[in-house]
């Protein structure tokens, strides 16, 4: 059934292509006129329907990613954060390491340029945040392992900044790939303790909230995760609800809201996706049809044509 609407879609690229080369008296454009109050009633008439959907709403879960989680069910919304202040530690300590190589960076690119002064400045005033951190730092309510973790962290970046500000416009760039090296293990170990950390915070509050919901509700319960664009793969909040809810990963009862950070927002956008899979099922005859450009292989048949006269 998914085949009969390339034919369509062809026509519509052919119309596309020949519309372009068009000159300023375009036959196509009275046309086009004519329907764009229709064409305008169909966006309406989209944004209606997701009102509808999203009024329907059965249970529902909303993450955003790395701060609270949002049970949306009867009416009420109940929250929960669940990201433990361990995690935030363990990925600002990593951070420091990230700023001193991105800062001597921006300082070897500078150095031979106009902006050199200010680029050392910027340097120096680097390494100073950076040894005023690592004397303050105290690792309290640290385990021994992970505190003697951050130390060494701290320890290394802060001798790596010293080490540039004093050779100044003698330091190497080989340098700079030397220290991300000798700092990677640790700061990797401490993404590996700071997921643990997460998920785990995740995982009690999501048993707090779903104690609230009968077995059917909990069949039929959805979740939306907020997030930005490039952890989207192997996120930690789908990898944890497709587990708890024995899904394989994004799809009908998971959706990833890509950045997008507003809750009314993402109810929305699932509500999209609902409307375009009804759309999908009546034309396409395949409900996850629109999940796909509706133009992929008739563009690939166009381009076919353009490239291989």
């Amino acid at each position: 059934m998914r085949e009969s609407v390339y034919p369509i879609a062809a026509a519509i690229i052919s119309v596309a292509l020949a519309g372009s080369a068009a000159g300023p008296d375009d036959p196509y454009q009275k046309d086009i006129d004519t329907l764009k109050k229709i064409n305008n009633q169909f966006h309406s008439q989209h944004r209606v329907n997701r009102a509808f959907m999203a009024a329907r709403f059965g249970p529902l879960i909303v993450v955003e990613d790395g701060e609270k989680i949002t049970l949306i069910h009867r009416g009420k919304r109940v929250e929960k954060s669940y990201t433990p202040k361990l995690y935030h530690l363990l990925k600002e300590v990593d951070h420091v390491p990230l700023a001193a190589f991105l800062t001597v960076k921006s300082f070897l690119a500078e150095r031979s340029g106009g902006r050199r002064e200010i680029a050392f400045h910027e340097l120096k005033a680097a390494r100073d945040e950076i040894k005023h951190a690592r004397e303050r730092f105290s690792g309290d309510g640290l385990e021994p392992a992970q505190k003697y973790r951050q130390i060494q962290i701290l320890k290394n970046t802060d001798i790596f900044m010293n080490q540039v500000v004093d050779e100044g416009d003698r330091f190497e760039e080989p340098e700079l790939d030397r220290f991300a090296r000798s700092v990677s293990a640790r700061m990797n170990q401490n993404a590996i303790e700071a997921a643990r950390a997460q998920l785990r915070g995740l995982d009690r509050a999501f048993r707090e909230l779903k104690a609230d919901l009968s077995e059917a509700e909990l069949k039929s319960l959805r979740v939306i995760v907020m997030g930005s664009a490039p952890p989207r793969r192997g996120n930690l909040a789908v990898q944890y609800f497709s587990r708890a809810l024995g899904e394989r990963g994004e799809g009908e009862r998971i959706v990833y809201a890509e950045s997008i950070i507003e809750i009314d927002r993402a109810l929305d956008k699932i509500a999209a996706h609902d409307v375009d899979h009804s759309l999908a099922k009546a034309f396409l005859g395949d409900e996850r049809g629109l999940d796909r450009d509706l133009l992929e292989k008739a563009a690939g048949d166009a381009l076919d044509e353009i490239f291989n006269k």
